[in-house]
């Protein structure tokens, strides 16, 4: 879900949404079809927590539209988030380029990367 800069989240400009809650009850009714991707803003109040908690669950994916999610890889305030992914052995998959399903938010982000 889109979150704004402050952390407060925009279900208004999610285009469509599911929870993580949810998407570990379909993994677990089928867990040779599906891999656990996860889609966690860093900049929500809580990612830690949720990050933990996915770990927990099985999380092997996290996945992110930086451009539709309003998600600035590269603030240094979500460092200790990427970290954490890491140290997790989380592949992170992030969208760049154009998006043509759900609103784009912040179309400036859709070719940065971590690097930037």
């Amino acid at each position: 879900m889109p979150h704004d800069d402050s952390g407060k989240p925009l279900p208004e400009k999610a285009g469509f949404y599911a929870s993580n809650d949810y998407l570990f009850e379909v993994v677990v009714q089928s867990p040779d079809v599906f891999i656990p991707a996860i889609p966690i803003h860093p900049g929500r109040p809580d990612p830690m927590d949720e990050l933990e908690k996915c770990i927990v669950l099985g999380a092997r994916v996290l996945k992110l539209l930086p451009n539709c999610l309003n998600v600035d890889c590269s603030a240094e305030k979500y460092r200790p988030f990427w970290e954490r992914v890491a140290e997790a052995g989380i592949v992170f998959l992030s969208h760049t380029g154009g998006e043509h399903t759900l609103p784009v938010l912040r179309a400036e982000f859709a070719e940065r990367t971590l690097s930037d």
